[in-house]
């Protein structure tokens, strides 16, 4: 199977290639901004088929909420920085980097909605 991996292209845009080394022809380059929903949505495409219930072909995902299945912190080697990684469905880990002050104010942020949402009896809120 051809693995399909982006790249940097002139332009400051992104371009899709086969295995890291030709361009995929039929697909211009794209801007940084189209590249990150097309990533978001092929990330939700991904999870929402490793369900249990799939959607039906022909369903179009674009602002997926994407489930976390492990979660993990830790610090760069380079930089000593924070960094969280999540993982989801199927498998996929995003590392996320965060100044120092960004990681506590998100720890306190997750701390505090924990204590609002988290009812006796385990039911979870929504998400709007």
């Amino acid at each position: 199977m051809t693995e399909i991996i982006p790249r940097t292209a002139p332009n400051q845009t992104v371009e899709l290639t086969k295995d890291g080394s030709a361009p995929i022809g039929s697909i211009d380059p794209i801007t940084p901004q189209a590249a990150a929903f097309l990533a978001r949505g092929i990330l939700g495409c991904a999870a929402a088929l490793s369900g249990a219930n799939p959607p039906p072909v022909g369903t179009l995902v674009g602002d997926a909420h994407l489930p976390i299945m492990q979660w993990r912190t830790g610090r760069l080697n380079i930089n000593g920085e924070p960094v969280l990684m999540l993982s989801i469905p199927p498998g996929i880990e995003l590392t996320f980097q965060l100044p120092e002050i960004t990681a506590r104010a998100l720890g306190k942020a997750l701390l505090d909605e924990g204590d609002r949402s988290a009812p006796l009896g385990g039911q979870r809120g929504t998400v709007h």
